[in-house]
């Protein structure tokens, strides 16, 4: 018996739930998920680890990089307007 239950990844709602078993066994296997009596594989936790520590990793990066090369200041960043244009008598 297998059961593949497919989630929507923006939602996190339940879209399908394909196996070879029985409509019931569906709805019941759809039930446990929705009440969290069922744990997630290896995989998918594997894969959770992953994002979560590329995104973290991201942040320290950028972090580490604002140090090193620091922050421009705004009165620094020269301006290129309509002044600029204008001739000047």
């Amino acid at each position: 018996m297998t059961v593949k239950i497919k989630v929507n990844r923006k939602t996190h709602h339940i879209e399908k739930i394909v196996g070879d078993i029985g409509h019931t066994a569906q709805n019941m296997a759809g039930a446990k998920l929705f009440r969290h009596e069922v744990e997630p594989t290896f995989g998918y936790k594997f894969r959770r680890f992953i994002k979560r520590f590329k995104r973290e990793m991201d942040y320290q990066f950028d972090v580490i990089c604002g140090h090193i090369v620091g922050s421009e200041q705004a009165a620094s960043v020269p301006y290129i307007g309509i002044e600029a244009h204008i001739e000047r008598r």
